[in-house]
């Protein structure tokens, strides 16, 4: 059942166009918005829910890696909102199930929400090339103007075959080391 949401979603979403904006690599959080019936045509009419579409990010964001690097997507402001996830116009992933309801009051910085349990989040791992992101609200389907959120691409440095392989013979050789010289376990 949910595989044959996701693929109803990303039909959807590669028919409609969002507003593209470049993204900044490791330039920290970058804010978005999501719709909600207000703001996407259906309100006030309360005109049967249209589809996943109606409720995509308004906007999209493109970045070029030449290292490898990882998205995290974290919703701020009320705690009941969760994204499906699209890079080029593929499914790479949802954040996590909000608990949703337990935070009385905003949160609006993504580095405290983040600590928060009841927060949706997100992280996925992407590969070096040209990427465009863009998401859909697919939990909390807002009767007023949506909502926003954060997203943020860092980074990552992945260890070379030789630094592991030096790894690896520095683990055996201390490891033999303490089977002969057992003083040396506790120092």
């Amino acid at each position: 059942m949910k595989l044959a949401s996701i693929l109803v979603l990303f039909i959807s979403l590669t028919a409609v166009n969002a507003h593209s904006l470049p993204l900044t690599v490791n330039g920290g959080w970058h804010y978005f918005q999501f719709p909600g019936l207000v703001n996407n045509g259906i309100y006030p009419d309360y005109q049967e829910f249209q589809g996943f579409a109606d409720y995509r990010w308004f906007d999209s964001f493109e970045f070029s890696l030449t290292k490898p690097a990882i998205l995290r997507v974290q919703d701020v402001g009320l705690d009941v909102d969760q994204f499906a996830v699209f890079d080029n116009d593929i499914f790479i992933g949802q954040t996590s199930d909000p608990t949703g309801g337990s935070i009385n009051s905003d949160v609006n910085d993504p580095d405290i929400a983040a600590t928060l349990f009841s927060f949706s989040k997100g992280a996925f791992l992407l590969d070096i090339g040209l990427h465009s992101i863009i998401g859909t609200n697919i939990r909390y389907l807002s009767t007023d103007y949506g909502g926003g959120a954060f997203l943020r691409v860092d980074t990552i440095t992945v260890p070379e075959p030789a630094t592991i392989s030096l790894f690896i013979i520095s683990g055996i050789w201390f490891s033999l080391r303490r089977r002969h010289y057992p003083q040396l376990s506790s120092i």
